[in-house]
């Protein structure tokens, strides 16, 4: 991955940066849009499998879609669930592979 660096005033600069994320899984809770989005996909890019989340599939699906025209590589998985429940936190837990949460 390559960030871009403001330094007091100066010009920006490209820094190579390896996070070391491909044993990694992420899941990225509200993740169909803005910020989220982005996190998503420099989260897949430096190589985490991604963990796409909203309350609706067919926001969860185009964001997979839109991260695949830019990394078709990625390793992806969608899941459908509202975090603002705690029905949808425990369908989280359930079905993110790996999860530890504490």
């Amino acid at each position: 991955m390559v960030a871009v660096a403001r330094l007091q005033g100066r010009a920006a600069r490209m820094i190579a940066m390896d996070l070391a994320l491909t044993e990694s899984t992420a899941l990225v809770t509200a993740s169909t849009g803005g910020i989220g989005q982005a996190i998503a996909t420099t989260l897949a890019r430096e190589g985490a499998h991604a963990v796409v989340n909203g309350r609706n599939a067919a926001g969860v699906d185009a964001t997979i879609a839109a991260i695949r025209v830019e990394l078709p590589g990625a390793r992806l998985s969608g899941l459908v669930a509202d975090h603002g429940t705690a029905a949808g936190c425990a369908a989280s837990i359930e079905e993110v592979p790996g999860s530890t949460f504490w």
